[in-house]
């Protein structure tokens, strides 16, 4: 494990990002409800209170784990199928909140991608236990957290 590069906390306000797919699909299989709710509800404590929170996904991803999501009482968007279409939309979504006060994020994903958000301000990734993480998104993380 690399050395986490630790960020003073400044007042802001904070974001929580789930790439839904990213983290409910194991060696090639969508968790069962159950598991995904456990991994949900495991990212959402690790988040800490966050101001706002959006999860990502194709329908089809968005309507197998909706139950779940509503009972986090978590906002969710749905994006057509497709490389980065969710990886996009997070960046979007940040991108714009941060002209509304938002300085801190997390992002619940292992994608490279989320490497940009660093540049509006800290960062924190949650991944699943065991996942690779790209080395962009491990090198601007300002603290990595598996669970």
């Amino acid at each position: 494990m690399s050395p986490k590069r630790w960020v003073m906390q400044a007042p802001g306000r904070s974001a929580l990002f789930i790439d839904l797919d990213n983290v409910t699909i194991s060696k090639g299989q969508s968790l069962a409800a159950e598991q995904a709710e456990q991994v949900l509800l495991k990212i959402v404590m690790a988040a800490g209170p966050v101001d706002w929170q959006l999860a990502v996904a194709p329908r089809g991803t968005i309507t197998r784990y909706g139950a779940t999501l509503a009972k986090l009482g978590m906002q969710w968007d749905v994006v057509p199928c497709g490389p980065d279409a969710a990886d996009a939309r997070i960046v979007e979504a940040a991108f714009d909140l941060s002209g509304h006060g938002f300085t801190h994020y997390t992002v619940a994903s292992a994608d490279g991608y989320f490497a940009q958000i660093s540049r509006l301000g800290s960062l924190k990734v949650i991944t699943r236990v065991g996942q690779q993480v790209s080395w962009r998104l491990r090198a601007t993380a300002s603290e990595l957290v598996p669970v």
